[in-house]
């Protein structure tokens, strides 16, 4: 049970997930990220995906039932009932074709999207 004092309001449903701060990498760290990513690519292909667990606001307190390790740094993201993006129906229309397209076979392999992404 973690328990730890919050102003949230009372119910709010809460999604937690090991915190990753900032990016302020020099050259080694992010090779050493990267190479860290291609594992994790690897163990998500595999079905190890990263632990994510749900907890509520109760008397002013985030509580669970989940269990992580002694120090783990957690992230709180709070659940919000409104749509996380806001599309204009153009927008909205290109992430459809999109999804078609992968569907149809059209889409890029994940290892051609990390090499596009380490270039930058």
């Amino acid at each position: 049970m973690l328990d730890e004092p919050t102003t949230l309001p009372e119910g709010t449903v809460l999604d937690l997930v090991v915190d990753d701060e900032g990016d302020d990498l020099d050259d080694a760290e992010r090779e050493a990220l990267h190479a860290h990513l291609e594992c994790s690519w690897a163990e998500s292909e595999r079905g190890q995906l990263m632990k994510v667990a749900q907890g509520r606001v109760l008397r002013g307190e985030i509580t669970t039932r989940a269990r992580f390790p002694e120090g783990a740094r957690l992230t709180l993201v709070q659940h919000d009932e409104r749509s996380p993006v806001d599309l204009d129906p153009d927008e909205e229309a290109g992430v459809l074709a999109g999804i078609t397209e992968i569907e149809a076979g059209k889409g890029i392999p994940a290892s051609r999207l990390r090499q596009k992404l380490r270039r930058r």
